[in-house]
């Protein structure tokens, strides 16, 4: 299972460049090895979250065994201003690997068990797009 979110986790890398928050989190139920799969990436702040959950759940089904994407109970993208992915990348620094979490509550959510594959504060896309409207300023001024 891991080998296979650790590939759709390059190919939103490759996609998107940075991802802020990849984690799956055990869905909150007494059925084991049923997951919540957690985004976010500054490339789907920019998107509704509509058109964010159709294009990862697009990615997961055609990328993962029918078994393991069967194990999907719930898919979530979040802001990366969003509390919990903040919460998340100040707690866990996590890049090209896996860290498992067990019995852990983080901005005040109960985590029994979660995978992090990716945890990395990186600047929200409004931030982005302020530095690259402020920096074509800049070049404008110059020139």
């Amino acid at each position: 299972m891991v080998k296979g979110f650790r590939k759709i986790v390059r190919i939103l890398r490759r996609e998107q460049g940075e991802i802020a928050l990849f984690m799956l989190k055990s869905a909150d139920t007494d059925i084991a090895d049923y997951w919540n799969v957690i985004v976010s990436t500054p490339d789907y702040d920019s998107l509704t979250t509509k058109k964010a959950l159709k294009h990862l759940v697009s990615i997961l089904r055609s990328n993962l065994s029918k078994d393991v994407f069967r194990r999907i109970l719930r898919v979530t993208v979040l802001k990366t201003d969003d509390p919990f992915t903040r919460e998340i990348n100040r707690a866990f620094n996590v890049k090209n690997s896996e860290e498992y979490i067990h019995l852990s509550v983080v901005s005040g959510i109960y985590i029994e068990n979660a995978i992090i594959f990716e945890s990395v504060s990186v600047p929200s896309a409004g931030k982005i797009r302020h530095k690259k409207k402020h920096s074509q300023n800049k070049m404008a001024d110059v020139r």
